[in-house]
C-alpha cells in the first residue's frame, strides 16, 4: 500500500500536525454541538480526508498517533497516511462519526484552516527556496515549486488565484494548470485538504534533494 509518511524534522511537519489537530477539533466540536456528546479517540481510529478529481485519493492516517501525544503537550513522532484511490464512495459529514471530513467540509473552515497550515510552512520555507533559487520563481526551474508558490499567494489572497504580474510563467501540476488569465479564480474545486497535504509531501521532498 502506498503511504505519505511525515516525521518531526520535516519542515511541513508542524504546520501539518497543527492543520490537522484544527480539521479534527471542528469534526469534533461539530458532533458535540449536533449531538450532544464528545468521542474519545480510541487506538486505531482512521481519519478520512477525501480528495479532489485533481488527485482523487483518499488519505486515512491513525487519529491517535496525533491526538494522544497533543493531549500530552507534545508533537507527535510522526504521520503516515495511507493512500487509496477514491472509488466513487463520498463520506458523509452529518453521520455519527466525527473522524471523516470530507470534501463538502474543504470548501470553508475546514479548507480554510488547512490553508492556513499551508501558508504558514511555504512562509517558513520561503527565504531558502530564494537564496538558492532566486527570488523570482519564473525562474524555478522545478514545476511543483513553482506551482506551489502560486498556490501560496492563492491562499493568502482567500483561496482565489492571485498571479503578482501578467509577466508570471504559468503554473502546473497533475493536470491543472494555472495562469494570470486565470486571476480571481477560486481554487476550491481544485485543489483541497488532500491536495495541499500531496502538495506539502511532495514539495518537502524536493526541499531534501536541495540540501
Amino acid at each position: 500500500m502506498t503511504t505519505y509518511t511525515f516525521v518531526q524534522n520535516d519542515r511541513c511537519f508542524r504546520h501539518l500536525c497543527t492543520g490537522l489537530v484544527a480539521l479534527f477539533s471542528v469534526s469534533a466540536m461539530t458532533t458535540a454541538q449536533k449531538f450532544g456528546y464528545a468521542q474519545k479517540v480510541n487506538p486505531g481510529a482512521l481519519a478520512e480526508l477525501y480528495g479532489k478529481s485533481t488527485t482523487n485519493l483518499i488519505l486515512s492516517h491513525n487519529l491517535c498517533d496525533l491526538v494522544q501525544p497533543v493531549a500530552e503537550n507534545v508533537w507527535p513522532d510522526r504521520l503516515v497516511f495511507s493512500v487509496k484511490i477514491n472509488d466513487g464512495v463520498q463520506g458523509d459529514l452529518s453521520s455519527f462519526d466525527p473522524l471523516t471530513l470530507t470534501k463538502a467540509g474543504e470548501m470553508g473552515i475546514t479548507w480554510s484552516l488547512m490553508g492556513q497550515a499551508y501558508l504558514a510552512f511555504f512562509e517558513d520555507i520561503r527565504f531558502d527556496l530564494t537564496q538558492k533559487l532566486g527570488k523570482n520563481s519564473n525562474h524555478w526551474s522545478d514545476e511543483t515549486l513553482k506551482f506551489g508558490y502560486q498556490i501560496r499567494n492563492a491562499v493568502a489572497h482567500s483561496g482565489r488565484i492571485h498571479f503578482n504580474s501578467p509577466d508570471n510563467s504559468p503554473v502546473s501540476w497533475k493536470g491543472l494548470c494555472y495562469s494570470h488569465t486565470n486571476n480571481g479564480e477560486i481554487i476550491f474545486e481544485d485543489i483541497g485538504v488532500v491536495e495541499l497535504i500531496v502538495l506539502m509531501c511532495e514539495i518537502e521532498s524536493i526541499l531534501k534533494t536541495m540540501s
